[in-house]
């Protein structure tokens, strides 16, 4: 379905836009909605690059957190959210029975404002191949070198003796490292 830029949507967002707002449009990636939502986020960040517009939209990471971005709303200075079922097509606002419903409270503004920052920044924390083969090399050498077990004794038992410890001796902390016993 193609958007038609000439919604409500559209203009109120644009609108806030050219007012000075920072606008950020966070919109679902996920598969069945992606192709109308990137062409709309193509066309939001054009018209932002073009005018001059603090305004941002981008695709929620389908690989993220959740499976795909099922919330509608907005959030105003933190403080005033907007949350409802209205999706950003034609007939969301021209054909279906939609609710939203505006709440008026900084603690909640804040809430939300965390959830959508959060959604923004993406819920996956991915690293590229490199990076990662290298961490798990590392991993692997700390692991090897770790092998050896932690044991602490403050007397010699027959324990000790069948471990490697011998006569005189204690062990101090990985085994292998011995001393004499200085008593």
């Amino acid at each position: 379905m193609e958007f038609s830029t000439d919604t409500a949507l559209w203009n109120a967002t644009i609108a806030a836009a050219e007012r000075g707002v920072r606008v950020r449009v966070l919109l679902s990636g996920a598969w069945y909605a992606r192709e109308e939502n990137a062409a709309l986020v193509a066309r939001l960040n054009d018209r932002a690059r073009r005018d001059g517009l603090d305004l941002r939209a981008r695709l929620a990471d389908p690989r993220g957190r959740y499976g795909h971005l099922h919330v509608k709303g907005a959030i105003t200075d933190g403080e005033r959210v907007l949350v409802g079922s209205v999706n950003w097509n034609a007939n969301a606002v021209t054909a279906n029975r939609e609710t939203e419903l505006v709440i008026d409270d900084p603690a909640i503004g804040r809430y939300y404002e965390r959830l959508f920052r959060a959604d923004w920044r993406g819920g996956v924390w991915t690293l590229p191949l490199p990076v990662l083969v290298a961490a798990l090399c590392a991993l692997g050498v700390v692991v090897w070198y770790l092998r050896r077990a932690v044991a602490f004794a403050d007397s010699e038992t027959d324990s000790e003796t069948e471990a490697g410890t011998g006569a005189g001796e204690k062990r101090l902390g990985w085994s292998g490292e011995r001393r004499e016993d200085v008593e």
